[in-house]
């Protein structure tokens, strides 16, 4: 027997997390000294009490792997292959292993919180958790660390899916019995964006900017952006300056590439001159959300570019000059072209 498993994920900005999750990360900000990231040292264990029974602390080993130090109670019956001393390339089955990998790799490659949704599709069912990951910085005595906290979603097709890959890792099904790994189902609108996937890499290399500018800061400032550092994706970014009254914001800068139409310039003009049905004008739609929720926020939906409907995916990114109040929204996004099957469906806001 052949069990078709599809596991995928993507990278949430911030402000898309639970209020537990936004809390855990506002704990790691706190810890911060400076521009250097927290230690195991400097986690004290009372602090974390909120989040208790959801936890798990990796240690970082030689050959670039990670070894479960802790493992939490509550996810025990839904860990799978996981235990303390698990290495983190051992997980299995073995896709999923390489994923949650890759995704720690990338938390300590970027010295900031990440937090990943991950799916798994099995047999027509959907299973969805949220992971947030904290790196923490080798001390005289501790190795270089993570930190992550564990929302799990309904467990009930998660113990119908662990119930057969137990059955296949013990034989019970036969030497023939093996887990293929095939794509997890989707929506129309999500389907769509998965063929964006270089346009969809785009916005996630921003995103991670970003969390590099912020290290040992709440946002980052105009003067940590450099266009050169952002590379030809530049031509996809906008800068917004804020006004007291959202909509009497003025542009800085727009790229090439999000401008609503051919040569048309927005630099310096008010928002109000961007159409609001192109795909800039549908991402700053969402500047309240993120003016009452200044961290990263990801969107995605349809909109027009060129005159063509099109389907984007952009991130609305805060930055400060006093680091108490957002001053300046960094926006970068991107699109692809909208099937006629397609043209009914919506996200976001």
């Amino acid at each position: 027997m052949t069990i078709e498993l599809g596991v995928s994920a993507r990278l949430l900005a911030p402000a898309e997390a639970d209020a537990l999750s936004v809390r855990f990360i506002d704990y790691w900000h706190r810890l911060t000294q400076g521009h250097r990231a927290p230690s195991r040292r400097d986690v004290d264990p009372l602090d974390l009490r909120p989040w208790i029974g959801r936890i798990h602390l990796w240690e970082r080993l030689y050959d670039g792997d990670f070894r479960c130090r802790i493992w939490p109670t509550h996810t025990t019956e839904t860990s799978g292959s996981i235990r303390e001393g698990s290495r983190a390339s051992a997980m299995w089955p073995m896709p999923y292993g390489a994923t949650v990998l890759e995704h720690y790799q990338k938390t300590m490659e970027c010295k900031n919180p990440t937090v990943h949704r991950v799916k798994f599709a099995f047999q027509g069912e959907n299973w969805t958790y949220d992971r947030v990951a904290l790196p923490l910085a080798p001390s005289s005595d501790t190795p270089p660390m993570l930190l992550n906290y564990t929302v799990l979603g309904d467990r009930l097709p998660w113990q119908r899916l662990q119930a057969a890959l137990d059955k296949v890792a013990e034989g019970k099904w036969g030497h023939g019995a093996a887990v293929k790994h095939v794509s997890a189902e989707s929506s129309p609108t999500h389907r769509a964006m998965e063929a964006l996937s270089g346009e969809r890499r785009l916005v996630e290399r921003v995103l991670r900017l970003w969390q590099e500018m912020a290290t040992g800061q709440r946002w980052p400032t105009m003067a940590n952006l450099d266009p050169w550092m952002v590379g030809d994706d530049w031509a996809n970014c906008a800068l917004v300056r804020l006004g007291a009254d959202l909509w009497q914001s003025s542009f800085i800068f727009v790229g090439d590439r999000l401008a609503p139409a051919p040569d048309q310039s927005l630099d310096g003009l008010p928002l109000s001159t961007c159409p609001r049905s192109s795909v800039l004008g549908s991402l700053l739609k969402n500047l309240w959300r993120l003016r009452a929720h200044p961290q990263p926020l990801s969107v995605e939906g349809a909109a027009e570019h060129m005159d063509n409907p099109v389907l984007y995916r952009g991130v609305l990114m805060p930055l400060s000059e006093d680091g108490a109040r957002m001053d300046t929204v960094f926006a970068a996004a991107t699109c692809g072209e909208q099937r006629m099957d397609e043209r009914s469906v919506q996200t976001g806001p």
